[in-house]
């Protein structure tokens, strides 16, 4: 549990400190997150990993290494869907082929790493098995975000 949390915060104040501006500003930005962080921590959730990867992808893209955006992005994805959203970093910066062929590089091999330890046919299934449960899991109905809201107004 404690290298859980651990895994979960650690990478968060390092990826905020990474990022290129003022120590006060920083300093700031750790305040603000401190309290959803141990909210997260508190209920083992990913939210503080899936954020740091994310600020991660928006620090190497800063550099210009888009290889480790790539990854970075992929990792995310792969950990949390929304970890995704870092690619949108792509609007932002220059380099965009780059990144883009960095990142499906690096989802490609994410993706099929259990190819190791699971017949490709299987893998195949548990693929499919997971898109479906994202799709039909009523459970996401019952969410409240202003998105579900109006849907729910409009439907």
């Amino acid at each position: 549990m404690i290298f859980w949390n651990l895994l979960n915060a650690l990478p968060l104040f390092i990826s905020i400190k990474m990022i290129p501006l003022e120590e006060k500003k920083k300093a700031f930005i750790l305040w603000v997150v401190l309290f959803e962080l141990v909210t997260s921590l508190q209920n083992f959730q990913s939210n503080g990993l899936t954020a740091s990867l994310i600020i991660f992808t928006y620090v190497a893209l800063e550099k210009r290494n888009y290889l480790s955006a790539g990854i970075w992005v992929a990792l995310g994805f792969c950990i949390k869907i929304f970890g995704i959203l870092a690619a949108l970093f792509w609007f932002m910066f220059k380099g965009k082929l780059k990144f883009l062929a960095a990142t499906l590089a690096a989802l490609a091999i994410l993706l099929l790493l259990p190819v190791i330890f699971v017949p490709p046919v299987e893998l195949v299934k548990i693929y499919r098995s997971w898109v479906n449960l994202i799709l039909n899991d009523p459970v996401h109905e019952l969410n409240h975000s202003a998105l579900s809201v109006l849907k729910n107004i409009y439907s």
